[in-house]
């Protein structure tokens, strides 16, 4: 069994005119709202293999925050440049290149890449909002086989709602 714990990073500034949307940081209440979706994914006992990030910063951010929360060490999060404005078909072929030793993953992105990729591998409507989990079981052991309507989605943690 495989599992995929799709994560939007938490609430960022708004962009200012000198400022690429790319280094944009995570608000007071989006760091409140890293710590809570991290606290809580502690608290139901998920413990990633690896951590996957866009390199973006408020996605770094993000996952950095989380990884803290669950005893992860953050030098060994991975950071790759696909997942920055990610398409559904990129995110696919990077879940699908996935080592089937790590049986569980998070990954923080971006929308509306994460929330296309959840519709996709759910077979339904689910939006992310910001720092919302989607925790997503597969009863499969290859991540070759994760396509449209494999997953089953277990546990969603929205810390807005809190």
């Amino acid at each position: 069994m495989l599992n995929l714990n799709l994560i939007r990073h938490a609430d960022a500034e708004f962009i200012s005119s000198s400022q690429r949307d790319f280094d944009r940081c995570l608000t007071k209440k989006g760091i409140q709202h890293a710590t809570q979706s991290g606290r809580e994914l502690y608290h139901q006992g998920i413990s990633p293999v690896t951590i996957l990030s866009s390199p973006a910063n408020r996605a770094r951010q993000t996952a950095e925050i989380i990884a803290g929360q669950l005893n992860h060490a953050s030098q060994n999060i991975r950071y790759p440049k696909i997942i920055y404005d990610a398409s559904l078909n990129q995110l696919i072929k990077l879940i699908n290149g996935l080592d089937n030793q790590l049986q569980s993953v998070l990954l923080v992105g971006h929308n509306p890449g994460l929330s296309n990729l959840c519709r996709y591998i759910l077979g339904q409507s689910h939006s992310l909002a910001t720092a919302e989990v989607a925790s997503i079981y597969f009863e499969l052991d290859d991540w070759l086989a994760v396509c449209e309507n494999t997953g089953s989605l277990r546990l969603s943690i929205d810390p807005r709602s809190k």
